[in-house]
């Protein structure tokens, strides 16, 4: 059985899914902001759809480790095309809302999809094979806030990213149709009740991983405070022209290409490197929160630079996460793990969501400030992970 092709597939998805994505979100706070939706709403409309995740995943993590992978990915993609249409047709708050709540929903194919990649990287080197993988299929999320403001440039916030979702949704078609090549790789999962099964995991959760869970956690929770106030902070408070909100985006994504490097250096020494990680995020972040008000090619330097720095680190948590992660969970669990920690992932990415937007509401800088006493709790908690 030769599971590389599932990496070679996820990973081709996961690019071309990446510089759509990216492009759609560079603009998509900026697009709410613009039809009148205050930072408040557009955080609840971010938190619900995290937490629609969440919920819906714990679903799909059964069916991966009973039922098995390939066949909720391959059907649940093709329903994510017809829910991603939405927003075109209703280009508003709510249609916006109805999207991220219903692609959330059939978005439990994930546990399913995320265990076909880890089932298929190979045993040695994994450090090194998703350092590899991740730097390819991040590329994709460099040119997508370029092309969105190439596209923005030319038709305007409204009409540019009602074009930009219309692309996401075709682009969605075409891997639901590649998928179809997929391997199955769980070819004895035990038939086992619904709740027998969770408790079977969560047991193994409680017990053996449970600051790994935590610090997941925590970084989804960064992560939704990120999402949605980064862009409104970095044009409404630093003051970066609009059109440029996509250039730095671009630019600072280029940290995703030093990948390759993180993974070698993952592989000899995991905990190290989440741990350094993390503190180059709150430097990049501090830098981000002393820039000047925008002045100019200086300012906007200033803010690619600090966003490059805090992507570099960001990158670095996630590999090693991730590696860790594969590491300590067995192949049999992985379907209801990933399941488990996306649900609880998708709670603390949709406070963070709504956190962040009321926090900006608040006093502008102290959502920038919570992510980094957050990314600073990380160093002393990963030492505590027994391998």
């Amino acid at each position: 059985m030769n599971k590389i092709r599932n990496v070679y597939i996820i990973g081709s998805n996961r690019l071309v899914l990446g510089f759509v994505n990216s492009a759609v979100q560079t603009y998509l706070a900026i697009f709410l902001s613009e039809i009148g939706v205050s930072s408040v709403r557009i955080g609840l409309a971010f938190s619900a759809g995290a937490i629609f995740t969440g919920i819906a995943r714990i679903l799909g993590g059964y069916i991966a480790d009973v039922h098995g992978r390939k066949l909720i990915v391959v059907i649940l993609t093709y329903a994510l095309a017809l829910v991603t249409l939405v927003p075109y047709f209703y280009p508003t708050y709510e249609g916006i809302l109805i999207r991220l709540i219903l692609s959330s929903l059939v978005g439990f194919y994930q546990p399913s999809l995320f265990a076909l990649l880890q089932d298929s990287l190979p045993e040695k080197g994994r450090g090194k094979a998703y350092g590899y993988f991740n730097a390819v299929t991040m590329r994709g999320r460099l040119f997508g806030p370029l092309f969105a403001a190439i596209v923005v440039e030319r038709y305007g916030i409204l009409q540019g990213v009602r074009l930009l979702f219309l692309i996401n949704a075709l682009t969605v078609f075409g891997i639901a149709i590649s998928r179809h090549f997929l391997i199955e790789t769980l070819t004895n999962g035990r038939k086992q009740s619904f709740t027998r099964s969770y408790l079977e995991a969560l047991k193994f959760v409680t017990s053996r991983v449970p600051v790994l869970v935590i610090l997941s956690l925590l970084s989804a929770l960064a992560l939704g405070i990120t999402n949605t106030v980064m862009p409104l902070y970095v044009v409404y408070v630093k003051g970066i022209p609009k059109e440029q909100r996509g250039i730095v985006s671009r630019l600072s994504g280029l940290a995703g290409l030093s990948s390759i490097l993180r993974g070698k250096l993952v592989d000899k020494s995991r905990t190290k490197r989440f741990s350094i990680g993390s503190l180059i995020v709150t430097l990049g972040l501090f830098l981000i929160l002393v820039a000047p008000p925008y002045r100019g090619t200086l300012t906007f330097v200033r803010i690619v630079i600090a966003r490059f720095i805090s992507g570099i680190g960001n990158s670095a948590v996630s590999l090693s996460l991730n590696v860790i992660i594969i590491d300590l969970v067995p192949l049999e669990l992985r379907g209801r793990f990933n399941a488990i920690s996306g649900f609880l992932n998708g709670l603390f990415n949709g406070l963070g969501n709504s956190l962040g937007g009321r926090e900006l509401e608040v006093r502008s800088h102290l959502p920038i400030i919570t992510i980094i006493i957050t990314y600073a709790t990380f160093p002393p908690l990963i030492k505590k992970i027994r391998f």
